[in-house]
């Protein structure tokens, strides 16, 4: 248990305000005043009803911050914003590695050249919420000279998560077989999308 000033959590981070299991969605951290309350960004399902008590999480390095908060007041104008309170502690539910998960999801690779970029497909065979293995056919991208911390932006629709996922990461491994080239990539920032959430 510890107060939310000791997490790791600051203003511009999203983090998810959940009221129930079909009710959640990642919303953006504003600002707070110690002790009293914190603001964030009002997710869509607010605009349905205006529920009292929320769960709210965070990811961080260190693992899964979760707190209950109270909705205080709803902003509509300019901006839709939420005043929650101040919750009375925060707990750390997990404290391990991101659990990497098995896939097959289509991606785009944007990657700087010399003259420019290129976007280029391939399948994300596995993924974390910190990082991913990205295969493409060898025959595709043999131009490409991949180098270890490079820099390159992946483009996602994942299953269940609405709309195109970016992250944007580096190059940490890279390994060649005889038809095809993985790049191991850490992202730069967790990726919420990725489940379990």
């Amino acid at each position: 248990m510890r107060d939310l000033r000791e997490t790791e959590i600051k203003v511009g981070s999203w983090f998810y305000l959940k009221l129930d299991d079909e009710n959640k969605e990642r919303v953006l951290y504003v600002g707070l005043k110690e002790g009293d309350y914190l603001v964030t960004t009002a997710p869509s399902f607010i605009n349905v009803s205006l529920p009292k008590d929320l769960t709210a999480y965070f990811f961080t390095e260190k693992g899964i911050y979760e707190f209950y908060t109270n909705v205080l007041e709803f902003i509509k104008y300019p901006v839709g914003l939420l005043v929650l309170s101040y919750p009375k502690f925060v707990e750390l539910k997990e404290q391990r590695n991101y659990k990497r998960i098995r896939c097959f999801v289509s991606a785009r690779v944007q990657y700087r050249l010399e003259n420019g970029s290129q976007l280029i497909r391939g399948i994300i065979k596995d993924i974390s919420k910190k990082g991913c293995r990205i295969v493409f056919p060898l025959k595709e991208v043999s131009h490409i000279p991949f180098e270890k911390e490079e820099r390159i932006i992946i483009s996602v629709k994942f299953p269940g998560i609405g709309g195109e996922q970016k992250t944007v990461g580096s190059i940490r491994n890279i390994q060649k077989e005889e038809n095809e080239i993985s790049l191991g990539i850490e992202f730069d920032d967790i990726a919420w999308w990725v489940p379990p959430y």
